[in-house]
């Protein structure tokens, strides 16, 4: 079993990159717009059971000051 913890791109910069929006009439995401503010980037799918059960722990990271979730 992998018992590795670490976080290889902690402290690391972050890459720049645009992802368009999913919602119609809704801006782009971009990294330019996350300076200073810790960003958890999340990708998902709706069959995905690890995803489901993550999901009510990003919900209150989400309303966490300082913390923006995409």
């Amino acid at each position: 079993q992998n018992t590795d913890t670490s976080l290889p791109l902690v402290n690391e910069t972050l890459p720049v990159f645009t992802l368009p929006s999913i919602l119609p009439g809704e801006p782009a995401v971009e990294s330019s717009s996350f300076r200073q503010e810790v960003t958890v980037l999340n990708f998902f799918a709706s069959w995905c059971l690890p995803c489901a059960v993550e999901h009510p722990l990003l919900q209150r990271l989400s309303a966490e000051p300082g913390i923006r979730l995409i």
